[in-house]
C-alpha cells in the first residue's frame, strides 16, 4: 500500500493541531518509499517528541525525513533508532549539545541522543553491499537494455568500492559495451552485462566475514571526532533489508559472528594504532587525536535490524561492548538497556588479546 507524505502530516496534525510545517521542499503527494512499520514508527517518534514538549525537534525530524522519504536518507535510520528506544521504554534526551572539551572534535556539536550518562550517535550501515547495489543501479541506467550482474568478492571496503567502481562508472560502461564483462582486479569484482532478451543473468558471489571485517575496520573513524572523552559513548548502527541487505536472509547467529569480527577489529586492533592520526579519516578531529585514542572512546556498538518491529523472541539487536573502553558501561546499564530486551551481547571478556 502506497502512503503519501500528506497522509502522515494530516495524521499528526489531526492529533496535534499546533504542528505546522511550512517547508516548500515537502511534497504532500510524494510516495514514501519505506515499509508500513517504518512509516508508523517514524510518525510515532514525531508525535512522542510533540507530546514531550520537543516541538522544534519534532519539526526537524519531519522535515529531514519527508523531504527525501526513502532508505537512502540517513535521517530515516536515526528516527528508527529513536523508535526502538521508545518501544523498549528506554528514556533518552534527543540532540544534546556536546562541548568540544568532551569530544575529539575541534568544535561543539549536537549528538543524536543521551541515555542517562551515555552519549550516543546513529550511523547508518553503509558498509559493502549497499554500494554494490548503487553500482548496479548506476550501470543499469547507463545500459538500459542490459541485465547487470556483479559477482566475485563481497568483502571490499566502502572506500575501495568508491575508488575503483563508483568513481569510474563511465570507464566500466565502456568496457561492458566492448566485452560484456569487466573485471575489477583490485577488489576481485566481476561485472557482467547480459542483453535482456537473453533472460536472467546469474553471478556467484563470495563473502568472507573476516576479510570483510579487516577491510572495513576504519568504517566508523570517518565520524570519530564525535566520540566523547569523558562520557560513555555508544554507536547505534541500524540497518534493514535495503541498507545492510547482505544480512537480509541470514540466521541471527551468523550475523552475530560477522558483526563480532568487525567489532573485534575496532576494539582490539585499532587500539594499537598510536601512530595514525584520526584527522587522516575525519578532518574535523583535533590534531592530537589518533586512531588508538578514538578506538578506546567507543563504549559499545549496537547493531539493530529496523526492517520490522522487534520482539523479545526475535530481537535482532547485537550489542558489542568494548573491553578496552576508557569510559565503560556499567553491567546494570547493559542489562537494563539491552540484555532485558533480548539483545545478543558480547563483551570480549575472554577474547581481548
Amino acid at each position: 500500500m502506497s502512503i503519501k507524505v500528506g497522509e502522515v502530516l494530516d495524521k499528526i496534525v489531526g492529533k496535534y493541531p499546533q504542528f505546522e510545517i511550512n517547508n516548500t521542499k515537502i511534497d504532500r503527494e510524494c510516495i514514501i518509499l519505506l515499509n508500513e512499520y517504518q512509516i508508523q514508527a517514524i510518525t510515532n517518534v514525531i508525535m512522542e517528541f510533540i507530546s514531550n514538549g520537543n516541538m522544534n525537534i519534532a519539526k526537524e525530524v519531519f522535515n529531514d525525513i519527508f523531504k527525501q522519504p526513502n532508505s537512502s536518507n540517513g535521517k530515516v535510520y536515526e528516527a528508527l533508532v529513536y523508535s526502538w528506544l521508545i518501544e523498549e521504554k528506554i528514556k533518552f534526551e534527543p540532540q544534546p549539545e556536546i562541548k568540544k572539551e568532551n569530544c575529539l572534535k575541534k568544535n561543539d556539536y549536537h549528538a543524536d541522543g543521551k541515555i542517562d550518562r551515555a552519549i550516543f550517535d546513529v550511523k547508518s550501515f553503509g558498509i559493502g553491499t549497499i554500494h554494490i547495489d548503487t553500482l548496479r543501479s548506476k550501470l543499469e541506467k547507463k545500459l538500459p537494455d542490459k541485465i547487470i550482474s556483479i559477482g566475485g568478492s563481497q568483502n571490499a571496503s566502502q572506500k575501495d568500492l568508491s575508488k575503483y567502481c563508483l568513481r569510474k562508472i563511465d570507464e566500466i560502461v565502456d568496457e561492458l559495451k566492448k566485452k560484456s564483462i569487466c573485471a575489477i582486479d583490485e577488489i576481485n569484482l566481476v561485472i557482467e552485462a547480459t542483453p535482456k532478451e537473453e533472460g536472467v543473468a546469474t553471478s556467484i558471489s563470495e563473502f568472507d566475514a573476516y576479510e570483510w571485517a579487516k577491510n572495513n575496520k576504519f568504517y566508523f573513524m570517518k565520524h570519530a571526532s564525535q566520540f566523547c572523552i569523558n562520557s560513555p559513548y555508544i554507536i547505534f548502527c541500524p540497518f534493514d533489508d535495503r541498507e545492510g541487505n547482505m544480512f537480509a536472509n541470514l540466521d541471527s547467529n551468523i550475523i552475530y559472528q560477522c558483526l563480532r569480527a568487525l567489532c573485534r577489529r575496532i576494539f582490539i586492533e585499532l587500539k594499537r594504532m598510536n601512530d595514525i592520526k584520526l584527522s587522516d579519516f575525519d578532518p574535523k578531529a583535533k590534531s592530537e587525536a589518533t586512531i588508538a585514542i578514538a578506538s578506546k572512546k567507543i563504549s559499545a556498538i549496537v547493531f539493530l535490524d529496523v526492517t520490522n518491529k522487534l520482539s523479545y523472541e526475535d530481537n535482532k539487536v547485537w550489542v558489542y561492548v568494548n573491553p578496552n573502553a576508557d569510559n565503560k558501561l556499567y553491567n546494570h546499564e547493559i542489562a537494563k538497556w539491552f540484555r532485558y530486551n533480548g539483545a545478543f551481547i558480547d563483551d570480549f571478556i575472554n577474547d581481548n588479546y
